[in-house]
């Protein structure tokens, strides 16, 4: 479990947190007797300056990205500023990219734990991923990154609004472990003195961000595979059974070579698409992705496809000079 805790005493400490003293105070619960069953008041996001907003059943809303990215558009900023932030957070995405194309295996192996509803296994793989993540943990929290782009007049809004969302993520993870476990709430803290951090909560917050920043990585590489599948898919005009067999041999390939093929992975697998194709689709194909125009079709087909040079892989084509 040693992953575990590394990755979770660190997100607890770099994901987005400024220091205890500026941390806003965790809004106490109302009193017992009118609300006290209702759950965080929902908040209308259209009219106030936060990321916070709850459900009819109290429960906090998920961002859809990381809050050190969703305050953005509330602070306004002039093109100028804004464009320093865009060129940080694409440096970061890239890295990001990088880092989760090159561990494909363990990032299949978290979402076939988090799929089988394992947590354990999944919070274990996700620990080994966010280990490789050393480089990019080596620059700070995303938030630092941030703030040193922004003017100085909108960093204190800026921290304010990630600081409430984090509390708010924190308090949401504290109430979801005690209703697994059974656990009761904590006991209030003292007049004049601020709650004890809950530090597993803390963690399971960190984790769970992190895992979206995971995703998203995923889903921005699959997305751009899954183009330029699409641009040949389209160039072919393949008819609906040929097109649906060839994604599939696709994806199969992909999952298989984790990203990375060895050239007689790529050549056995242009050999299968070849030979789903015709002999003018295969010549098109050619075409497309090695400039050449293939020569002429033959009076009549080979028996056999010809195997394509190595990196003909439709899933990763070479560029167009």
């Amino acid at each position: 479990m040693r992953c575990f805790r590394v990755a979770s005493v660190f997100l607890a400490a770099t994901c987005g947190l400024v220091t205890a003293q500026d941390a806003p105070t965790p809004a106490q619960p109302p009193e017992a007797g009118d609300a006290s069953f209702a759950g965080p008041k929902v908040v209308d996001k259209s009219t106030t300056n936060t990321l916070v907003s709850y459900d009819l059943q109290g429960n906090l809303r998920l961002l859809e990205t990381s809050a050190e990215e969703a305050a953005l558009p509330l602070l306004k900023l002039d093109a100028e500023a804004q464009e320093r932030v865009d060129k940080m957070l694409q440096q970061r995405a890239a890295m990001v990219d990088q880092i989760v194309g090159d561990n494909l295996a363990l990032l299949l192996r978290y979402m076939s734990a988090k799929a089988a509803d394992d947590m354990g296994e999944a919070t274990l793989e996700l620990g080994r991923i966010f280990q490789k993540m050393e480089p990019l943990n080596r620059r700070g929290s995303l938030s630092v990154q941030v703030a040193a782009q922004l003017p100085g007049d909108k960093k204190v809004f800026y921290r304010q609004l990630v600081n409430e969302y984090w509390t708010a993520l924190i308090e949401q993870s504290g109430r979801d472990i005690r209703a697994e476990s059974k656990e009761p709430a904590p006991p209030p803290a003292p007049a004049g003195e601020k709650p004890k951090p809950d530090k597993k909560a803390m963690g399971r917050a960190g984790l769970v961000a992190f895992g979206n920043e995971i995703r998203r990585s995923y889903e921005r590489q699959a997305a751009a595979r899954s183009a330029k599948l699409d641009e040949a898919v389209n160039l072919l005009k393949l008819a609906p059974d040929k097109e649906a067999k060839v994604r599939k041999l696709a994806s199969e390939y992909f999952q298989k070579t984790l990203g990375k093929p060895t050239p007689d992975q790529r050549r056995d697998f242009g050999a299968q698409i070849m030979q789903e194709l015709t002999w003018e689709q295969r010549r098109t194909l050619v075409s497309e992705l090695f400039g050449s125009g293939g020569g002429a079709a033959p009076s009549k087909a080979p028996a056999a496809a010809p195997s394509p040079a190595p990196g003909g892989a439709l899933v990763d084509p070479p560029v167009k000079k």
